[in-house]
């Protein structure tokens, strides 16, 4: 029983890991969803918000966007997308083995809260998981290797495993060392260093570099 508890446990684990990497590279960052589902909307909207909004857009400072809406935008998981994990892949699993079923759809539930837990801490630059310090702190760093090198780095919550698999992984360079450095330090600046400035328009909150 326990062997049939650990072996279930890390199956789950890594389906979680594929699930997790798979969305983050191919819906999130590509146009592959909107090929293969052109006429659902949903899939070119959240699309547009994580690699455009997000991405370029908003953040050009890794934890500080002054934009009201900006801010929010591309920034949760939405609970649909957890969802339809749990009935496709949970569902197929309850005929083959109703234990591993259960610990995907409890790993979906978990990765759901503390996900979008961690990634408004980590834009928000509220560091409030001191029970979980030490994961949020690698958790942070490996996110914000994702800002810096867009196309690397898809695992977020879980161990790399996919980015070192598919060779996705973004080693730091000097100037994402610098940057990081400048960061920590409460500096507000661009991914390259930069110094950034916010100035207010309306009601809108803007960035402009000096």
């Amino acid at each position: 029983m326990l062997l049939h508890n650990l072996l279930s446990f890390a199956i789950a684990g890594v389906l979680m890991s594929l699930s997790e990497y798979s969305t983050h590279r191919w819906m999130l960052h590509t146009n592959l969803f909107t090929r293969l589902f052109p006429r659902v909307e949903k899939f070119k909207e959240v699309l547009r918000d994580h690699a455009v909004n997000h991405h370029a857009r908003n953040y050009k400072c890794f934890n500080r966007e002054d934009d009201p809406e900006g801010k929010y935008v591309g920034l949760f998981f939405p609970l649909g997308y957890y969802q339809l994990l749990v009935v496709f892949v949970s569902g197929p699993l309850l005929f083959d083995d109703w234990l591993t079923a259960l610990y995907f759809a409890g790993f979906a539930v978990a990765h759901y809260v503390l996900w979008n837990k961690f990634h408004m801490a980590m834009h928000f630059n509220k560091k409030t998981w001191w029970v979980l310090m030490l994961w949020f702190n690698f958790v942070e760093y490996y996110h914000f290797l994702h800002h810096q090198h867009r196309n690397k780095n898809f695992n977020g919550l879980l161990p790399p495993l996919w980015d070192l698999l598919f060779f996705t992984l973004a080693w730091p360079t000097a100037e994402d060392r610098k940057v990081w450095r400048l960061l920590q330090a409460g500096e507000f600046v661009d991914r390259s260093g930069k110094p950034l400035a916010a100035h207010s328009v309306g009601n809108c909150m803007v960035q402009t570099q000096d």
